[in-house]
C-alpha cells in the first residue's frame, strides 16, 4: 500500500489524492444512501418476524414496508458496482485511505457511545470497546468492513483482470454469478461456502467484464437501463406479493430470503442504474459535496447500537402508546429523524473532527507500515537466501 510522505502538507496530500468526480455518478451515490438510510428506518421486527404482534401475509403495510427494505439491498448494490467501476482500473491501494476509514468509524463509535450514555443507555465494558471498532466486530456495519477489505484486495483482483482476456473474464464472473448470485441464492443461502467478501468479490468481477468488454457502450443506454430497471422491479415485487401469498396460506415466512445484495434482480438494477449516468457527464460542488458524505451517513446511522437499540426501542414505544396502525407514516418520522442526525453528524465531523482524525489515522498508519515491511523483508529474504 502507498504511504504518507511527511514532506508534503496534510492539505496538500488531500488535494493530491482527490480525482475528478462526474456529478452524474455522485448523483446516483446520494440517491442509493437515502435509500439505504430509508430501508434502516423500519423495525425489522415488523419484516422479519411476529416478535411485535404484527399479522402477516396480504398485510398491506408489511407488503409495502417489505419493498422498501429491498431499497437498502438494492443501494448496496448500486455503492458497490460503483466503487467498482473505477477500482477496476486502479494499480494500487491507498493505506491512508483504510487508515482514515478505521478513523472515521472509531470516532463515530465515541460519538455514538457519549450520545447513547446521555440519553439513558448503559453497555459493557466488552459492548463498549466492540462499538468502538466496528469494523471488526459489528455485524450492523458489514458493507464497511467488506468495502474496506475489498479495497485492499483489489489491486491483486486487477491483476487477475488483467491476466485474462474476454472470454475469460467473462466466464469467471458468469460462473460467479450461476454459483452464488443463482444457485446459492435460489438455493436459500445454502452452499459453496459463501461470505459477503465472495459476494463483493463476485459483483467486482462482474462490473469489471461489463466495463472492460464495452458491453456497457453496446446495450446500456438511458432507455435501455431505464427499461431494465422497471423491469426487474416489477419482477421483485411480484417475488414480494407471492412470498406474502404464501406466509399468509403456510404461515412460512419466505421474504426474508430474497432481500440480499447478491440478488441477482438487485445487481442488474444497480448495473442498470450506472448505465443511466453513464450517458451523461457533469461537475457539480454541492451534488459532490454531499455524495462526499454517503459512507459517513452510513456510518453514522447504521451502527449497531443506532439501528438494533434506538430504532428498536422508537418502535417499542410507537407500538405500547400509538399501535401500528400507521406504521408506515411512523417510519418515515423515523427516518426524517435518522436521515437529519447522519447528515448533520456528518457534516460536522467532515468539516472540524476528520482532518484531525485523518491526521492521527495516517500517522499510525505509518508506524505499522513500517513494521509490516520490515516483517515482510525478514519473511522474504529467509525464503529468497
Amino acid at each position: 500500500m502507498g504511504g504518507y510522505n511527511k514532506k508534503i502538507t496534510y492539505k496538500q496530500f488531500r488535494n493530491k489524492n482527490e480525482i475528478a468526480r462526474n456529478s452524474s455518478i455522485e448523483l446516483l451515490k446520494i440517491i442509493a444512501i437515502i435509500f439505504v438510510v430509508l430501508s434502516h428506518s423500519i423495525p425489522a421486527d415488523a419484516i422479519y418476524s411476529s416478535a411485535i404482534n404484527i399479522n402477516y401475509g396480504l398485510n398491506f403495510q408489511i407488503f409495502v414496508l417489505q419493498n422498501i427494505v429491498n431499497l437498502g439491498q438494492i443501494a448496496n448494490c448500486i455503492f458497490l458496482v460503483c466503487s467498482a467501476w473505477f477500482l477496476v482500473d486502479s494499480k494500487k491501494a491507498k493505506g491512508e485511505k483504510v487508515a482514515t476509514l478505521f478513523g472515521d468509524v472509531f470516532f463515530e463509535g465515541i460519538v455514538t457511545m457519549i450520545i447513547a450514555y446521555i440519553v439513558g443507555y448503559r453497555f459493557s465494558i466488552k459492548y463498549t470497546i466492540k462499538q468502538l471498532i466496528p469494523v471488526i466486530y459489528d455485524d450492523a456495519i458489514w458493507f464497511v468492513s467488506c468495502y474496506i477489505l475489498l479495497y485492499i484486495v483489489h489491486p491483486f483482483l486487477n491483476i487477475i483482470i488483467d491476466k485474462l482476456d474476454n472470454r475469460k473474464l467473462c466466464s469467471l464472473a458468469a460462473c460467479l454469478f450461476v454459483m452464488y448470485c443463482c444457485i446459492f441464492f435460489v438455493l436459500n443461502n445454502a452452499g459453496f461456502y459463501y461470505s459477503n467478501i465472495i459476494g463483493f468479490i463476485t459483483i467486482y468481477f462482474i462490473t469489471a467484464y461489463v466495463k472492460r468488454s464495452g458491453l456497457y457502450k453496446k446495450f446500456m443506454n438511458k432507455k435501455s437501463s431505464i427499461i431494465l430497471i422497471i423491469l426487474c422491479l416489477l419482477f421483485q415485487i411480484a417475488i414480494n406479493l407471492l412470498s406474502s401469498y404464501i406466509t399468509a396460506k403456510t404461515g412460512k415466512m419466505l421474504y426474508y430470503r430474497w432481500n440480499a445484495f447478491i440478488n441477482p434482480l438487485f445487481i442488474l438494477i444497480a448495473l442498470g442504474s450506472i448505465g443511466i449516468t453513464l450517458n451523461k457527464n457533469y461537475n457539480n460542488k454541492i451534488i459532490n459535496y454531499f455524495s462526499s458524505l454517503s459512507l459517513l451517513i452510513f456510518i453514522y446511522h447504521c451502527n449497531a447500537t443506532m439501528r438494533n437499540k434506538m430504532r428498536f426501542d422508537f418502535f417499542q414505544y410507537i407500538l405500547k402508546n400509538y399501535s401500528y396502525t400507521n406504521l408506515i407514516s411512523w417510519c418515515f418520522v423515523f427516518f426524517i429523524i435518522i436521515l437529519s442526525y447522519a447528515v448533520i453528524a456528518s457534516i460536522i465531523y467532515k468539516g472540524v473532527f476528520k482532518k484531525y482524525m485523518d491526521k492521527i489515522s495516517i500517522e499510525i498508519y505509518r508506524k505499522i507500515n513500517i513494521i509490516w515491511n520490515k516483517i515482510i523483508n525478514i519473511i522474504n529474504s529467509k525464503a529468497t537466501s
